[in-house]
């Protein structure tokens, strides 16, 4: 953590850069789990397209913010769970379905409910409902203005001083 201090600032932008590109991508590409009802499993496919498909400004730095706090547990959910399967490909999880966790190694599954709960609690945190959160991961990767909304807003979040 000290040593991220000492970097000049081209450097943490370039850092920044990578990790909205991340997220962005995920955003993009639907790969961002969206969190289901009272369950402790994540949904990558809700629909919600009988909706009006509008999110405000306010609403899309929340989205942001939940997305770039959990990357990291995203990609270390995803490193432990590979490596439990030797590398092999992590099957798609929607929590939900126990019949999706239940195609986890015995070893994988506490690694997914974990990574679950903790993302339907920092969208809670960010004050989204997991319904919500499901609308704008789902209308994001088809409606152009939301996602550079989101966009944008991932990059002031990466970009801005931490709030406290």
């Amino acid at each position: 953590m000290v040593r991220f201090l000492h970097y000049n600032f081209s450097v943490r932008l370039s850092r920044y850069s990578l990790a909205v590109v991340i997220a962005s991508l995920g955003v993009l590409s639907g790969f961002v789990p969206t969190v289901v009802g009272k369950s402790s499993v994540l949904d990558f496919n809700t629909s919600a397209w009988a909706q009006t498909q509008t999110i405000s400004t306010d609403e899309a730095r929340r989205y942001a913010a939940t997305v770039l706090e959990m990357e990291p547990y995203r990609q270390e959910f995803y490193a432990k769970v590979k490596q439990i399967l030797g590398n092999g490909n992590v099957p798609e999880i929607i929590c939900t379905e126990r019949s999706t966790l239940q195609r986890l190694p015995q070893k994988a599954r506490p690694i997914a409910v974990d990574y679950c709960n903790r993302y339907k609690k920092t969208a809670t945190q960010n004050n989204l409902t997991h319904t919500r959160f499901n609308d704008i991961t789902v209308w994001a990767q088809s409606n152009e203005e939301i996602r550079t909304l989101i966009q944008n807003q991932l990059l002031l979040l990466q970009t801005s001083p931490k709030k406290r």
